[in-house]
């Protein structure tokens, strides 16, 4: 429903939501957000008093509706940051850009989706929460999401040639789950939901070991999606899902150390895959969850080899200009030795 208010009124509360900002860019708020009736937010935020107080607070606002979350809200520059304590209800994210742009704030707000409580997520740890805060333009013409579309297809037309090749010494079933899971990677790609379609790609190289960097040949599956019980891990979920939170907190020392030394792009490739993760822990789908697993560890030792090219390149190009150095240093000597003896 469309705001029917003055601009002083607008304006007002502008300006009361521009003093949170600017309170929350200098200390961390408890924060509560609801959704009104005329399409604004109440927004209330302290960082004393608990996040149901502040709800409840936030309740009372003229029109206010059920409909809201809490958490806390961070500030930096034009960003800011709230990591949710729950879900919160669908389009909310949504209204706040529209109500934020309609009483004249120039912010960009972020919602940080909860993770799992038992160590599974990234909200409780430091150094996590500045990965979560990366959010900056992307380099190389690749979104903040991942790969482009164009790159997703060629790397889906890669895999399918591999299994087109494989196909034949497959049994029927294994074939046929393939193909379908081919057809839905090219349907999120065609419909523009390039996250899932990674994602999915992911899923695919932990169940089949093939991926966008495999070589052109056939494989060998005698079943498609039996992989995980080859390779020691547990049948039961709870078992699994400790397993898979034990094995992100192995990896965050270097999802950490990736993240400090990286390009906005790749940061916010990993912001993006910490929130996939915790997402699909808390929804209980332990596959996805292996998945995002997986990827950290091929977007950690993808960013790793590139840095190390780089290194090598300037380290040769040091080198020779070093060398060339020498070479006019030397002809420069030889050169006086010339004049001297005329």
């Amino acid at each position: 429903m469309a705001m029917k208010k003055s601009k002083a009124e607008l304006k007002q509360e502008g300006d009361a939501v521009k003093a949170i900002f600017a309170t929350a860019k200098k200390k961390e708020q408890n924060c509560a957000m609801v959704l009104c009736g005329d399409g604004s937010l109440a927004i209330e935020a302290d960082p004393r008093l608990p996040t149901d107080n502040l709800f409840k607070k936030a309740r009372k606002r003229k029109g206010a509706t059920p409909k809201g979350v809490t958490g806390v809200l961070k500030v930096k520059g034009t960003e800011m940051e709230l990591v949710l304590t729950q879900e919160p209800p669908g389009g909310l994210e949504t209204k706040l850009k529209q109500y934020l742009a309609k009483i004249g704030v120039k912010m960009k707000p972020n919602f940080i989706l909860p993770a799992e409580d038992d160590g599974a997520s990234a909200d409780g740890d430091a150094a996590a929460q500045e990965e979560q805060a990366a959010r900056t333009a992307t380099a190389n013409g690749q979104d903040a999401e991942g790969p482009s579309k164009e790159q997703l297809a060629s790397d889906l037309k890669h895999i399918t040639e591999i299994f087109k090749l494989s196909f034949g010494d497959m049994d029927e079933n294994s074939a046929k789950e393939l193909k379908s899971a081919l057809k839905k990677i090219a349907a999120s790609i065609a419909s523009g939901d390039l996250v899932g379609a990674q994602n999915m790609m992911n899923q695919l190289k932990l169940l089949t070991g093939v991926g966008p960097d495999s070589p052109m040949q056939a494989v060998s599956l005698t079943a498609f999606g039996g992989a995980g019980e080859s390779n020691g891990e547990s049948k039961d979920p709870a078992a699994r899902k400790k397993e898979l939170t034990a094995q992100f907190q192995d990896l965050k020392p270097e999802i950490q150390r990736s993240v400090r030394i990286s390009n906005p792009a790749h940061k916010a490739q990993m912001e993006n895959l910490i929130k996939t993760f915790g997402k699909k822990m808390k929804a209980g789908d332990l596959e996805e969850s292996k998945a995002a697993l997986t990827a950290f560890k091929d977007q950690i030792e993808s960013f790793d080899k590139v840095r190390e090219e780089g290194r090598s390149a300037r380290e040769t190009k040091f080198n020779a200009i070093v060398a060339q150095v020498q070479e006019l240093k030397g002809r420069l000597e030889r050169i006086k030795a010339e004049r001297s003896a005329v």
